[in-house]
């Protein structure tokens, strides 16, 4: 499943994949503009990469980080402004990048590629139209039904801190009460403020 919500000005998506035996799961994030920076991250040349699948020939300069399970993204708008695109895993990943063909226009543009391998996954991205950049803390919290446990495939609960204060989005399937931090909710689909 797939939920995009706005929280503060963010623009927030939040997807839940699963299949019946292990799956290489992945989320693409092609970049408006020249890649600033990626905080934290190392990459190494993947030469590999064209080999993994069909559409992967079309990546030029593959690099790979591995053991990744958070991101944050910082690039190019236009002239003078920038923007960022965070990320979470539900797991340990990797974070492939490179360059490829734009659709629009005949020039090469960046590339992300977050995966995992797993039979489920869940992922959640944060664009940042910025600046400023209003998240200062993004987090999964755990989360209940009916006071168990809910794996990320069928449910995420996400936190997000901004100088307004802490807001809250449970995304969950499942019937009965949900529960992340001091909320709690019969709502599939819950998005407040939680502290002021």
């Amino acid at each position: 499943s797939r939920v995009v919500a706005i929280v503060d000005d963010a623009y927030v998506v939040i997807d839940r994949l699963a299949s019946d035996k292990p799956h290489r799961f992945s989320f693409s994030f092609y970049p408006a503009g020249p890649v600033i920076a990626t905080p934290g991250l190392s990459f190494t040349p993947y030469a590999k990469f064209a080999e993994e699948g069909a559409t992967y020939a079309a990546v030029s300069n593959p690099a790979i980080a591995k053991g990744v399970s958070a991101w944050t993204i910082e690039y190019q708008v236009g002239k003078t402004n920038s923007a960022h695109l965070r990320g979470i895993l539900d797991g340990d990943g990797e974070l492939i990048q490179g360059t490829t063909w734009s659709g629009w226009y005949p020039a090469q543009v960046p590339v992300f590629l977050a995966r995992r391998q797993a039979d489920s996954v869940a992922c959640v991205q944060v664009l940042e139209p910025g600046p400023p950049y209003p998240v200062t803390d993004l987090r999964t919290l755990p989360l209940t039904a009916e006071g168990k446990p809910v794996p990320p495939s069928q449910g995420m609960a996400v936190s997000l801190t901004t100088d307004k204060g802490v807001f809250l989005l449970i995304d969950c399937d499942l019937p009965g009460v949900k529960r992340a931090g001091s909320v709690e909710t019969a709502d599939t689909l819950w998005v407040g403020k939680v502290t002021p």
